[in-house]
């Protein structure tokens, strides 16, 4: 069987199965199909789109802010959580319930 006849019989497949709505496992046993053989193809055809270079390609301007660390935020264990303007650092062994009041607050404001 030629490649590009096993990758269309295959991407019909997977087709079948997306439109079944039935999990992976199922589909496959009722196709007596290897699930392992399923997601190798699925896998494959997802990573070798059909060939677009003669597409041009699109570059994205992306702005960031590196904010300025200060020992706390470099602390192993802590983290920080920012909600809106409100950053706060929690360490480990936390009160969880307060922490969780806290940003239902925020989450309010």
């Amino acid at each position: 069987m030629a490649q590009e006849q096993k990758r269309q019989e295959w991407q019909q497949r997977i087709d079948e199965y997306v439109a079944s709505g039935q999990t992976i496992a199922v589909w496959c046993a009722a196709q007596d199909i290897k699930p392992c053989n399923f997601n190798y193809w699925r896998h494959r055809l997802r990573i070798q789109p059909e060939d677009r270079s003669n597409q041009p390609v699109k570059w994205l301007t992306l702005d960031c802010e590196i904010p300025e660390t200060t020992e706390q935020d470099q602390a192993p264990d802590t983290i920080a959580v920012q909600i809106g303007q409100a950053r706060i650092s929690v360490r480990k062994g936390f009160d969880q319930g307060l922490f969780r009041d806290i940003v239902n607050i925020l989450q309010m404001l």
